[in-house]
């Protein structure tokens, strides 16, 4: 058991921040399914908390971003509905964000 824990807090400012998340064809159940309007969302709390955005999103594996299965040596098919990068860019463009979705 710990007796005594030094607790640090720390703070990051949002546009310092990249927001992870599992590609588009994440299941929901293995893998946390993040939609875009969610990350839309995210981002418009952030800024109307603080003040500004979060600095953009990652993939945890780009590679597999637009393979239809999760990204295996047999998924080579690349299915437009797992191309998050093409909904998030959409989600941004919509609310005029034209610097983070030119990112995307």
């Amino acid at each position: 058991s710990l007796s005594k824990v030094d607790q640090y807090e720390v703070k990051v400012p949002p546009s310092k921040l990249v927001v992870g998340i599992a590609n588009g064809w994440a299941d929901g159940l293995k893998f946390c399914k993040v939609g875009p309007s969610a990350v839309r969302l995210a981002y418009e709390s952030t800024l109307a908390e603080y003040g500004e955005g979060f600095l953009g999103v990652m993939f945890w594996t780009i590679e597999e971003e637009g393979k239809g299965g999760g990204g295996g040596d047999d998924d080579d098919d690349d299915d437009d509905n797992s191309r998050l990068t093409h909904s998030l860019r959409s989600e941004f463009e919509n609310i005029g964000l034209q610097q983070l979705s030119d990112e995307l």
